[in-house]
C-alpha cells in the first residue's frame, strides 16, 4: 500500500471526523483520543494488510480483545509496544524471511526552544532514521504559531533536516511520510499537510487542508 494512499485514508477516516466533533462541540484538542485513534487506525489497516501489528495493550484491547487473549496467552504477558509508537511486522514462513514493513511515531506537542517541559520533537523524528522499516510514518502535532510549542514552520524545517541525514545515508528502499497536524485556537485554526520522502531524501509535499472552513 502506497503511503500517498495511507495519508489520504487517515486524512478521510481519522482527522476530518475528529475534527469536525471538536468543532461541534468546540472542545480543546485531545491528544488522548487523537492517540487512541490514530493507533487504532494503523492497528486495523496492518492486521487488514496480513501484517503482524504491535503496539501498546491499551490500544490491542480496546480494538482486538480476541488478538489480546491469544497474545497474553501466547505469551504470558499482555501486548506492548515494539521499536516505536506502533509497527508492522512480516514474517515468510517459507523463506524465513523477516522485516518491518512499517513504523509509527507519535508526538502531538513538542516543545520549542525556551518552552516548558522535556519533550522534544527530534528524538521520535530521528528515531525513524535507525528503525530499518520500509515504510516510516511521523504524525507531528505542532502549532499556527511558535509559542510553547514548536510552530509548523519548525517542525517543517526539522523535516528538511531530517531529509538532509536521509541524502548522506544509505537506506535503499525506505520511504516516509510526514503529517503536520498544526491547531491555534485563538486563530480558529485547524490545519494538516503532509511530506513524502524517498530513500535519496527528496521531499515532495501532499495535499493539506484548512480545516477552518468546517466552521
Amino acid at each position: 500500500m502506497r503511503l500517498e494512499d495511507v495519508y489520504q485514508a487517515y486524512l478521510e477516516e481519522v482527522i476530518t471526523p475528529l475534527v469536525s466533533k471538536e468543532y461541534e462541540r468546540d472542545i480543546d484538542f485531545d491528544t488522548t483520543v487523537w492517540t487512541e485513534e490514530t493507533l487504532g487506525f494503523f492497528y486495523k489497516l496492518g492486521k487488514k494488510q496480513g501484517y503482524y501489528v504491535d503496539t501498546n495493550s491499551k490500544t490491542v484491547g480496546a480494538i482486538d480483545p480476541d488478538g489480546y487473549m491469544k497474545y497474553t496467552q501466547t505469551y504470558l504477558e499482555p501486548p506492548k509496544e515494539y521499536l516505536v509508537d506502533l509497527c508492522w511486522r512480516n514474517w515468510d514462513e517459507s523463506t524465513g524471511k523477516y522485516w518491518l514493513e512499517l513504523a509509527l511515531e507519535l508526538e502531538w506537542q513538542p516543545t520549542a526552544p525556551g518552552g516548558y517541559g522535556d519533550e522534544d520533537m527530534d528524538e521520535d523524528v530521528y528515531k525513524l532514521l535507525d528503525v530499518d522499516a520500509r515504510k516510516r510514518v511521523g504524525i507531528l502535532g505542532c502549532t499556527a504559531r511558535e509559542k510553547k510549542h514548536l510552530s509548523r514552520d519548525s517542525a517543517e524545517k526539522l523535516i528538511e533536516n531530517f531529509q538532509g541525514y536521509v541524502k548522506t545515508g544509505d537506506f535503499h528502499d525506505a520511504e516516509f511520510l510526514f503529517v503536520f497536524i498544526d491547531e491555534d485556537d485563538s486563530e480558529d485554526h485547524f490545519g494538516v499537510g503532509a511530506r513524502l520522502v524517498d530513500s535519496n531524501g527528496n521531499g515532495s509535499d501532499l495535499p493539506g487542508y484548512p480545516y477552518r472552513k468546517l466552521r
